[in-house]
Formats: structure tokens, C-alpha cells, sequence
């Protein structure tokens, strides 16, 4: 590197590293391109670094041209990946004037970005009508990750835990000719939405409401089956959401949850060959010897959905293991409780 060019950086306010730098009695030894140029004496260095004459605008804008120029290309750098970013959350601040710093009041935190850093959408209910008079509910809120909402339809209520990107996606089987659903959410949230359901005539259905595990579910005996056999309808066997094969049963909520609130809902086909429906419950240590009481709800077609209470007294604990059958066609009307004996 020449004199002159190392004059010219230095003075410039750039740090230069020369490759090969030999100090020995009082003088600095510079590489140079073509290898003839001398050493210099370290005074003769600093005399030649001191500050320059102030020089002229075109000059100094030379000067800087040729600096910018002398700078290498720094390489683009590379996009980070989209990351989740955990409850990221934006705090409500109010000023009372412009001189005033304005403190974030934490009881107004609103959740407005999703786990992954973007801009929340507010929530989203939508029903699709599905066959065999079932309804199909997808629920969407990004920033309500991780959330218990409550599905209500008619007298049935039910709750569900969203997923990790705040969705939630279920069957219902409809009870009525308008089948509207409610969500509620935290914070007061609540979403409706209301879908006709025209071939509600073709379908008789029984819903329990369940609360915590009890042991009671709903079952039906296809084709003169009889328990532990083929044709048995149970939460294990539930069938497909088909009449062919007398009928199927439908499991709603979240059995995991601390305090679990559930439904089960058997569908049959209005007609004689209807399976015939059993309400059966397990003797057990969280129900024996004691009242249970659950509350049932009737769909017969397009008639109004009856619902009420059944109330039943547990043997002791000592019929622990033991099971208990009701024939649960008392429930309907007298016609399709004659056809389905």
C-alpha cells in the first residue's frame, strides 16, 4: 500500500491494518505494491498524518466519492423465519396532556396479535348443514389459543378447549328445524349463528346433558342385538352418521377438562326399524349409592323438542362393576316406542 493512500485513509477517520507491520528503532516499515519505496521515521509519519489544510467543496466531495467507492459490498441479509412469539399482547396507554408520559393500564390488555406476531382477526362462527339433519361448527379465534368456549344448541350446552392456533371444528346433530348455535368465549364473547335444517323429519333423536363422569351414556340395540354383540350402538361402538344400520350415537365435548360438561345425542331413523334406545349407566364408586339426575331432551321429527329430568336411585357400592339398562323409548312418543320393541 503506498504512502499517499495510507495518508489518505488515516485522515480520513478509517483504521487501515497493514499485513506486514515491522517496528524497530523509531521506524515504521509500510509494505508497498511495487516494493520499492522506502521505510520512513516515525516522525516523518507523524508530520504526515497531521491534519490538512482546509480544503475546497469539490475536493472534499472527491474525497468522499472515493471513500464510498474504496467500501466493499455488504451481502443482503438473510430473512429470519416466522417464529411463534408466546401471549404477546398490547397494553391501552392514555395521556392527559402532551407534556404527559402516558402509563399503560393494565387493566385494559387486549390480546390483538396471535401467536405467531400477526394482527388478530376478530373471532368467526360458521355452520355448514351436513346430511342426516347434523350440523357441522367450525370456530376460529387466533388470539384466544388455548381457551374453553361453550357450544349451546336448544337445551344441549357443551364445552371444548380451542387448539393451539385457536380453532375448534365438531358435528352437532340438530334438535329442531332452525338449528342456531351460540359460542361464548372469555371476556363475554359470544358468536350465533342460525342454519335451517329441512330434513329434520327424517330423524328422531335422544340427548343426554352431562355433567363430570357419572356413567351414564346413551346405547342402542340394532337389529335384535343384544349387549357385547354386533349392532350394539355405545360411546366404543358410536357407528357412522348413517341411518342405515338403525342409527348412531354423536359424543360432544371434552371429556379431559377439569370440570368436563358433555352431551351425547343417539340418532335413529323415524321408521320402524329404528334400533331401540337403552339408557345405561355403570355401577362405580362416583355414582353408587346415590341420586343421579340427568337431564334428557327429545327431537320426533319437526314437533317441538320436549326436554326433562330423569331421576333414579343408585344401588350400594357393593354392585360396583354392575350394569343398569332403561329402556330409554319411554322417552319418546308412544308410536315410535311401539315400533322400536
Amino acid at each position: 500500500m503506498s504512502l499517499k493512500r495510507s495518508v489518505l485513509l488515516a485522515a480520513s477517520g478509517l483504521i487501515v491494518a497493514a499485513a506486514a507491520t515491522t517496528v524497530a528503532s523509531g521506524r515504521i516499515g509500510l509494505p508497498s505494491v511495487g516494493g520499492g519505496e522506502p521505510a520512513i521515521g516515525a516522525a516523518q509519519l507523524t508530520a504526515a498524518i497531521a491534519p490538512a489544510p482546509a480544503q475546497d467543496g469539490a475536493a472534499e466531495t472527491a474525497l468522499a466519492a472515493n471513500l464510498r467507492q474504496s467500501l466493499p459490498d455488504f451481502p443482503d441479509l438473510p430473512t429470519p423465519a416466522l417464529t411463534p412469539q408466546a401471549n404477546i399482547v398490547r397494553v391501552v396507554a392514555r395521556a392527559t396532556s402532551a407534556n404527559d408520559v402516558a402509563v399503560p393500564d393494565l387493566s385494559a390488555v387486549t390480546r390483538e396479535y396471535d401467536a405467531y406476531g400477526v394482527a388478530c382477526a376478530e373471532p368467526t362462527l360458521k355452520l355448514v348443514k351436513l346430511r342426516t339433519a347434523m350440523l357441522g361448527l367450525s370456530l376460529s379465534a387466533p388470539c384466544h389459543a388455548g381457551e374453553v368456549v361453550r357450544v349451546s344448541h336448544a337445551s344441549l350446552t357443551f364445552a371444548a378447549r380451542l387448539s393451539a392456533t385457536g380453532t375448534y371444528a365438531t358435528t352437532i346433530p340438530a334438535l329442531g328445524t332452525a338449528g342456531a348455535v351460540e359460542v361464548t368465549m372469555e371476556r363475554g364473547i359470544r358468536l350465533e349463528q342460525v342454519i335451517p335444517v329441512p330434513d329434520i323429519g327424517t330423524v328422531v333423536r335422544i340427548a343426554l346433558q352431562l355433567r363430570g363422569q357419572d356413567g351414564l351414556h346413551l346405547n342402542a340395540l340394532a337389529n335384535g342385538a343384544a349387549f357385547d354383540a354386533p349392532g350394539l350402538i355405545a360411546p366404543a361402538t358410536p357407528g357412522h352418521p348413517s341411518l342405515g344400520r338403525g342409527g348412531y350415537l354423536t359424543r360432544l365435548g371434552d371429556p379431559t377438562l377439569d370440570d368436563p360438561l358433555l352431551a351425547e345425542v343417539l340418532t335413529l331413523p323415524a321408521s320402524a326399524d329404528a334400533a331401540r334406545p337403552m339408557l345405561v349407566v355403570e355401577v362405580g364408586a362416583a355414582n353408587c349409592a346415590r341420586d343421579l339426575l340427568v337431564t334428557v331432551a327429545t327431537a320426533e321429527g319437526r314437533a317441538v323438542p320436549r326436554t326433562g329430568a330423569v331421576s333414579f336411585s343408585m344401588p350400594d357400592c357393593d354392585a360396583a362393576g354392575q350394569r343398569l339398562a332403561l329402556d330409554a323409548s319411554t322417552f319418546l312418543t308412544r308410536q315410535l316406542a311401539a315400533n322400536s320393541n
